[in-house]
């Protein structure tokens, strides 16, 4: 579709985004406001796009298919749209988002991979009241983090749910009405995460 276009000149764009491949490796060098106007994005849509200026997501979306934002240049983004429900795999994988605060309010799952690797500043990630369950290696080296809030009342780890964050030396279950449940050996879950396996 658009791939690999430079539409450095743009400063607003208003778009579906449900078609796969759609601006990957699009340069968007002006763009500050992205209004995607359909309900999910497709697989690697946005993959490598450059949007060094962009400060509003603005949108219904509710699904991100995977790679959508892989590698994807957003560091002065704050907050992605709140209507999102799930990610998928891959979904920020290496993405720039050091401006990013918080994790959208209605977030209930992300795919594996989902912030791997991603250029976060975040010290604390709040995870919000639906989001359940953390997958293998959602934020495998994101290796600002050192605290993780689980706002739920229930809550799982899948194998390797917080591998490799280098930083992370707190986990915090203010909301908890049961022991969460491992899918795993503590060893496993905590596999590189050298803070937190060391005074647990």
């Amino acid at each position: 579709c658009l791939s690999g276009c430079n539409l450095n000149n743009i400063t607003s764009l208003i778009t579906p985004a449900d078609k796969s491949y759609l601006f990957d490796g699009t340069s968007f060098g002006s763009l500050t406001s992205l209004n995607i106007t359909s309900k999910s994005v497709g697989q690697e849509a946005f993959q490598n796009c450059d949007f060094p200026q962009l400060t509003n997501m603005s949108s219904g979306i509710t699904t991100l298919s995977s790679y959508a934002f892989e590698y994807a240049n957003m560091p002065k983004l704050e907050e992605l749209p709140n209507s999102i429900e799930t990610t998928g795999y891959g979904s920020f994988r290496s993405a720039t988002l050091t401006g990013l605060k918080k994790l959208p309010d209605n977030l209930k799952s992300c795919g594996e991979y989902c912030f791997a690797s991603a250029k976060l500043s975040l010290t604390t990630l709040i995870l919000p009241k639906n989001f359940t369950y953390m997958i293998t290696r959602c934020f495998q080296y994101c290796s600002t983090i050192d605290t993780i809030i689980v706002t739920a009342s229930s809550f799982g780890f899948h194998s390797y749910g917080l591998q490799n964050m280098t930083a992370l030396s707190k986990l915090v279950f203010p909301n908890i009405e049961a022991v969460p449940t491992l899918n795993t050996a503590i060893s496993t879950l905590l596999s590189g995460s050298t803070k937190l396996s060391a005074s647990a």
